[in-house]
């Protein structure tokens, strides 16, 4: 669709101008789904008191399961409609290397957006945050020519739906976290160190 176009050319069109910003997007683009594991890490270390870290560690788990759910849905979608990515089609400037992957949805913004949508759905600190990177994400790979502007806005569609759908049938996976936690709790015990 040609505001698709529009827009890709608008945001791409500042890449290899200023350095320092070309840098900063091809960290965030190459670097970003590291971040949001360290702060799943976080939140399963994190907590004032037993209560509460135990409510983070699940919360942990739920964000885990909306990635996993969403990369899922966009895997799927990706297979059952292949779309090239920009730099096959248009003169973008590629600040990353090529990939034969689908561009449709972008897997990036997908499981940022469900990681960022299940903390502020379990009301976590870094919610604010997670959000914030994951807009900064979403549009680095923009910037960066490898995706359409539809494709992060698709893989963010995806990201909340995901958080939600976990987080309206989470008694369903009752069992897995009880054992996950239940596991852990057993390694806490014998690595006394691991204890927050």
């Amino acid at each position: 669709m040609q505001y698709d176009y529009n827009l890709l050319m608008f945001i791409n069109g500042w890449a290899g101008h200023i350095a320092w910003l070309d840098r900063l997007m091809i960290l965030i683009s190459k670097y970003g789904p590291l971040l949001f594991c360290a702060y799943l890490v976080f939140l399963w270390f994190s907590g004032a008191s037993e209560e509460e870290s135990e409510q983070n560690r699940r919360r942990a788990l739920y964000a885990a399961f909306s990635a996993l759910l969403a990369m899922g849905i966009t895997e799927s979608i990706g297979a059952m409609w292949h779309r090239n990515r920009p730099y096959y089609d248009w003169p973008v400037q590629r600040l990353l290397p090529m990939s034969p992957s689908a561009s449709f949805p972008s897997g990036h913004a997908t499981g940022g957006f469900a990681i960022a949508g299940s903390v502020i759905l379990g009301q976590r600190s870094g919610s604010v945050l997670m959000t914030v990177f994951a807009v900064l994400m979403a549009l680095s790979r923009v910037y960066t020519g490898v995706h359409y502007p539809s494709d992060v806005i698709a893989g963010m569609a995806v990201g909340i739906l995901s958080s939600y759908l976990v987080e309206r049938y989470k008694f369903l996976l009752e069992r897995p976290i009880a054992l996950a936690l239940s596991m852990w709790h057993q390694v806490e015990t014998r690595v006394p160190m691991l204890r927050g």
